[in-house]
């Protein structure tokens, strides 16, 4: 069998610029078709274009178009209805449902295309490639990935193991590789400004146990000269700390100056809520009977984007007034549950608010629509400040050495010395060679101990001392029991020691001579390495 081919062939010749309806500049052109290589067909075509729809308005003869600049349909083509020589504005038959598009605007080299509506694409200085850095933002951009402005990432996990942002660097050998660089310019702030780098911000408010670690850093065994998790340069203090809790506050209002409350948003129930920031220029007032530098906002339905661009404001001397500073605020403007911080010293004059008697917090929303926040309550928290300055002094609350429960200022468990050498040990000292049965009668290391001395009449005690001193060990006793006899003549010296060990012999004064301990006496010892 033999299949016969058509083969089909336009040739379109551009003839003059002519006008048809609506004012539109059109182009004519002259198609001839050639069916198996012969002539069948020489048809005067039309191609216009303009706004609106071409039925009623448009003259035309078949195989003319006619593009819509603001479709959609986007095209039309002549069907039916007139000839070239008497062409009408009927017949005509949209190709186009919505699927084509109109372009906006005079687009410019490397602008990528956007959608500015559903059926208009436009060139945008806001997505820009140059065949090798894409740019968000830029017109130029700098690197594989150079954005202009701000970035959310936003991510809800739904299996264990995932990242909301991750970046892996291979530094492949070579120096100052950094992984993330932040260059900051903190601008002219002044006192009552804070600024946060890095904000972590944590909620865990549905948590019943484990731990949340913002920062770990994790690394292998390998031959590097050290590795820091945290370095803190010249005149940089490496920590500032807020110790304190949150209680309910004793002052909340919602967009009136008091003293009234809204019981429902320092109550610390999950089970009330308030609608704040309803409009523009509403406020809250959060308060306590103390100075406070934390509030905690558990927000039911928070804020869109960008947020309710808030401002703060302090009390100070009179009825409703504030002071308006600049605290760390890491509810992200109300879009999400977080704490809003600041140091005391941010706040110079700040003091009861005639109106509620506490010390408060004004919170203004200032977005013209984003608002209208649902907060369960707030609480507040007073705090304390620790810190390591950049001159390296240390201010703590106490501290444990080898004891991870201090209940005082200093507390040691293990040994304590200077330059390398023992000077007391937390290890409870023994005694032998003290009569028959001595015992400890109490003890805190070497350094304060009680010996009670065994029967038989001895004229020595030998305390066994450890870990073994570099040199030996020097102690200073009392009997106490003779004391509180005013026994005369008599003392307690240590003649002999060695590493791990001090001999305690009782001298009559007047003659040198060893004298015997009276069965029972308690001796108070105090030993010190060297």
């Amino acid at each position: 069998m033999i299949r016969r081919f058509m083969l089909g062939l336009v040739l379109v010749f551009v003839g003059a610029a002519t006008s048809y309806g609506q004012g539109n500049t059109q182009i004519t052109r002259t198609r001839v078709q050639l069916d198996d290589g012969a002539v069948t067909a020489a048809v005067l075509c039309v191609e216009q274009a303009g706004a609106g729809t071409p039925e009623g308005a448009v003259l035309g003869a078949p195989c003319d178009t006619f593009k819509r600049t603001d479709g959609p349909p986007h095209e039309y083509t002549k069907e039916t209805g007139g000839t070239r020589t008497s062409p009408t504005n009927t017949g005509w038959v949209a190709q186009s449902t919505g699927s084509g598009v109109n372009t906006a605007g005079t687009p410019l080299d490397n602008q990528v295309a956007v959608f500015t509506d559903a059926d208009t694409i436009e060139g945008s200085n806001l997505f820009v490639f140059d065949g090798t850095n894409v740019g968000i933002g830029t017109a130029s951009p700098e690197a594989s990935l150079d954005v202009r402005g701000h970035v959310d990432i936003t991510l809800i996990a739904v299996e264990n193991d995932v990242h909301g942002l991750e970046l892996i660097v291979d530094a492949a050998g070579f120096g100052d590789v950094k992984g993330l660089d932040i260059n900051y310019d903190s601008g002219a702030i002044v006192t009552g400004e804070d600024e946060g780098v890095i904000l972590v911000n944590i909620n865990e408010l549905d948590a019943t146990g484990g731990r949340v670690i913002a920062l770990e850093v994790l690394s292998t065994d390998g031959g590097a000269d050290a590795i820091y998790a945290v370095k803190a340069g010249a005149v940089v203090a490496p920590i500032l700390q807020d110790s304190g809790s949150f209680g309910n506050p004793d002052t909340g209002t919602n967009n009136t100056a008091g003293p009234a409350d809204v019981a429902a948003m320092i109550d610390g129930s999950t089970g009330t809520n308030t609608t704040i920031f309803v409009a523009d220029d509403d406020y809250v007032l959060i308060g306590a009977l103390a100075a406070f530098t934390e509030i905690e906002f558990v927000i039911e339905t928070p804020a869109g984007n960008p947020g309710i661009q808030p401002t703060f404001g302090y009390s100070t001397a009179g009825a409703h007034q504030f002071t308006t500073f600049s605290p760390i605020d890491g509810t992200n403007g109300f879009r999400n549950v977080g704490v809003v911080a600041w140091d005391a010293v941010d706040l110079t004059g700040h003091t009861t608010n005639d109106d509620t008697g506490t010390f408060d917090i004004k919170i203004t929303r200032t977005h013209s629509s984003q608002g209208s926040v649902s907060l369960f309550y707030a609480k507040t928290a007073a705090t304390v400040v620790y810190s390591w300055d950049k001159d390296g002094v240390v201010t703590v609350s106490s501290v444990g050495i080898g004891d991870a429960t201090p209940t005082h200022t200093l507390d040691v468990t293990g040994t304590f010395g200077f330059s390398d050498t023992l000077l007391i040990s937390g290890t409870a000292p023994t005694v032998s060679s003290c009569g028959t049965s001595p015992s400890i009668l109490a003890e805190n290391g070497t350094a304060a101990f009680r010996v009670t001395v065994g029967t038989a009449t001895p004229t020595s005690c030998q305390v066994d001392l450890s870990p073994t001193a570099t040199t030996g060990w020097n102690c200073y006793v009392t009997n106490m029991t003779a004391r509180l006899a005013n026994v005369a003549d008599q003392k307690v010296f240590q003649i002999s020691d060695t590493t791990t060990a001090a001999v305690l012999e009782n001298q009559t004064i007047s003659t040198g001579a060893a004298a015997a301990f009276v069965d029972g006496d308690v001796l108070a010892v105090s030993c010190f390495a060297f």
